[in-house]
């Protein structure tokens, strides 16, 4: 599995991070999609449930469940962020009881790896 990890400070807005390696279509787990969290430079106390919302190429929204441990929260790409070659967008989102925060913000590239027609 590969691992992308980002920075945000509570501090401040988060940016969206450009992820330079690739992913390709009919992968699976592939990619964790992380970010450690500080305020004020210090490591921040994660509360509540990791979310993450991957919006495909085609417009669509793929949901997934992710983890948090101290002060980083990830996500696993689920096989559905996978189908379409093209840009993709990731937003990583700590919800509290009412409270939803995007914690992290990352931008990549779905690649094609196959094509219909297989001899």
């Amino acid at each position: 599995m590969f691992e992308y990890w980002m920075a945000t400070d509570l501090c401040s807005m988060p940016d969206i991070h450009r992820i330079t390696g690739r992913a390709f279509t009919n992968d699976s787990g592939a990619n964790k999609i992380g970010v450690k969290v500080s305020l004020g430079g210090e490591p921040a106390a994660l509360i509540g449930d990791v979310t993450a919302n991957i919006i495909l190429p085609t417009g669509e929204t793929v949901t997934a469940t992710g983890d948090k441990d101290g002060n980083r929260a990830w996500v696993v790409l689920p096989d559905k962020a996978y189908e379409v070659s093209g840009k993709i967008r990731i937003f990583l989102k700590l919800t509290d009881g009412t409270s939803t925060v995007t914690i992290g913000a990352a931008e990549g590239t779905v690649y094609q790896s196959t094509t219909s027609e297989v001899i």
